[in-house]
């Protein structure tokens, strides 16, 4: 897995020890613009300041740091389950501004492809389409083609026929992940907007937004309770979750080992 080493810079580890907590545990869901990262109430992410506990982020005003996609080693070589995860999915493109007439032709276009069933059906001001199935064959599926999918399924602005625009509901997390992946592996710049401010409810995720800034601002901070991961490295290290870096804790000074 990726990390980022004492020196900052992004780096291979070994994972030494995986440990599962299945009782939930109170975690912490960060919204930036760069993403979102579901942390351990405990964890501790780099700030402009240093580390910052996680607990005491207000959302406020808190700047962490960030990883870019430019910033990582090429992924779009490795290998893409098209929408791993999202299958049976139903999804819903707004007709008013145009989108569904854009993109309903390229989602048949790819599921016949895919070999997956498909149906399309105007409700109200949507275009409705339902996925179903497991595609048949994907060895040439890439990762810029499931970021072009996910943009078809998930387009809420186009112009002049580029989709500029995605959204996905805050309760969406795993068609929301799959998102930042895509853009991520096929190192797409895209900016995150989380609305409405005072309490989110879905994330519009604008493409194209130029290049991120090192550090961004915490846009909100929210308290869940969850199944808490925790990792052990070889090396000491950072962890990369989401965009955001996560500070290690030092068990056993002696061999380096790192906890996260």
């Amino acid at each position: 897995m990726l990390a980022v080493d004492p020196e900052g810079r992004i780096t291979p580890v070994k994972v030494a020890e995986l440990h599962h907590q299945e009782e939930p545990a109170p975690i912490v869901r960060v919204l930036t613009s760069a993403g979102e990262a579901l942390l351990s109430a405990e964890a501790a992410v780099a700030g402009t300041a240093g580390s910052i506990p996680v607990h005491g982020l207000s959302g406020s005003g808190d700047r962490v740091e960030v990883i870019a996609p430019a910033d990582l080693p090429p992924t779009s070589a490795l290998p893409c389950v098209p929408l791993n995860g999202l299958l049976p999915g139903r999804f819903l493109i707004p007709l008013d501004n145009g989108a569904g007439e854009v993109l309903g032709g390229r989602i048949a276009a790819a599921a016949a492809r895919l070999r997956l069933e498909v149906e399309q059906r105007e409700e109200g001001r949507w275009l409705v389409a339902n996925l179903a199935g497991v595609p048949s064959t994907f060895a040439s599926w890439t990762w810029d083609d499931e970021r072009d999918l996910l943009e078809a399924l998930c387009g809420w602005e186009v112009d002049q026929g580029q989709v500029v625009a995605v959204r996905a509901r805050l309760d969406q997390q795993d068609l929301r992940r799959r998102l930042f992946a895509a853009h991520t592996a096929s190192g797409r710049t895209f900016q995150a907007e989380w609305l409405p401010g005072y309490l989110p409810v879905e994330c519009r995720i604008r493409l194209g937004a130029g290049q991120r800034r090192p550090f961004v601002q915490a846009d909100r901070v929210m308290a869940e309770q969850g199944p808490v991961v925790t990792l052990e490295t070889v090396e000491r290290c950072s962890l990369i979750v989401g965009p955001l870096i996560v500070r290690a804790k030092l068990v056993q000074p002696i061999a380096a080992s790192a906890r996260a």
